[in-house]
């Protein structure tokens, strides 16, 4: 497992995976087949530098899988992941989707990333409220996450140090949109 994915997915737990507590369960979320249909390497591929970046994308069920904490998950209606990487494993693409079972739920992980981390309010919000970052160091690229309902997205970009970005911030803002526009 790469540098990038290891620092991705780290990431994807400190601004998703906190505990919360007291909140019914509701039926919300969506289908494996409809979070795959949020972002594609064609979409990717539109807004890169070179525009023919060959990424593998991987389907990731978190809540679902049998070695995760279920008290992690215990207030998420679904949460997946799609990591799209290169074949050296050192540049890609994560997208996060948590679907939480109440909005309670989604004000206190809303409330803990923007205490507990560096992004900032973005100027132009995508949705209800959303945040973001560009990093561009330890294999971190760029950050935007954004809140729809009880839906928590997460966007990220990863790159080998002291590499020049295949994906600008503004570019990323423009796939969180798209992203955003098809929720």
């Amino acid at each position: 497992m790469s540098k990038w994915f290891k620092l991705s997915f780290a990431l994807a737990l400190i601004l998703v995976v906190v505990p919360v507590a007291g909140c019914l369960k509701g039926p919300t979320g969506m289908t494996e087949t409809q979070f795959k249909g949020l972002l594609t390497l064609p979409d990717i591929q539109k807004l890169s530098t070179p525009s023919n970046i060959v990424l593998v994308g991987t389907f990731y069920d978190y809540k679902n899988d049998p070695n995760s904490d279920p008290s992690k998950t215990l207030h998420m209606d679904d949460y997946y992941g799609m990591v799209f990487i290169s074949d050296d494993q050192s540049t890609g693409v994560a997208l996060t989707v948590v679907d939480f079972d109440s909005a309670q739920v989604m004000q206190q992980y809303i409330l803990s990333v923007q205490t507990n981390s560096q992004l900032q309010q973005m100027a132009k919000p995508i949705a209800t409220s959303s945040m973001e970052k560009e990093f561009n160091s330890q294999g971190l690229g760029s950050v935007v996450v954004f809140q729809r309902g009880n839906t928590l997205v997460e966007l990220l970009t990863g790159l080998p140090d002291g590499a020049t970005p295949f994906m600008t911030l503004p570019n990323l803002e423009v796939l969180a949109r798209q992203i955003a526009a098809k929720l």
